[in-house]
């Protein structure tokens, strides 16, 4: 049914803006839906498919997801390794405290020439958790360098907040 084929993603950003205000048990409902119908209609075989059904995982936030997750993800960075395919497969490892892995993918997306606050921000998080406090505030430097107005609310919306 051709015309539901996008339905997942209005589901996932419904799902996101109840989670932004505050209402986790409608987003979960939502993300739910979201993630049935992308099952339905996705080959998850397809370019880009496991990246998008990964990060909609990653937002709902259940650990009971991180192991098809990182599966996933394995698969995906066999194929491509673009900024937004190394930023979601760092997410995955940052969730199941690869740490050090989830550095080198970062590594990885920056030396590609990156330029996306979101990603140099990650990479403080990561830093900052390996002990590196000095690269840590660089790359938080860099992410607000980038983009002047990346706001404590931007971090929330892409998930850089507990």
């Amino acid at each position: 049914d051709y015309p539901n084929v996008w339905d997942h993603t209005a589901l996932q950003g419904m799902a996101q803006v109840a989670n932004l205000q505050g209402n986790r048990v409608e987003a979960q409902r939502l993300w739910q839906q979201a993630e049935e119908q992308f099952r339905q209609h996705q080959d998850l075989d397809t370019f880009g498919h496991r990246r998008a059904l990964v990060q909609l995982l990653l937002d709902r936030g259940n650990t009971v997801d991180l192991p098809e997750a990182l599966e996933l993800m394995e698969a995906d960075i066999k194929v491509r390794q673009d900024a937004e395919t190394l930023d979601t497969y760092a997410r995955v490892l940052m969730q199941l405290g690869r740490w050090d892995a989830a550095q080198q993918a970062l590594q990885t997306a920056i030396e590609q020439g990156t330029r996306h606050a979101v990603i140099f921000y990650r990479a403080g998080l990561i830093e900052q958790q390996l002990g590196n406090g000095p690269k840590a505030n660089q790359y938080f430097e860099t992410a607000q360098t980038i983009d002047p107005s990346f706001s404590q609310r931007d971090r929330q919306i892409w998930g850089l907040t507990d």
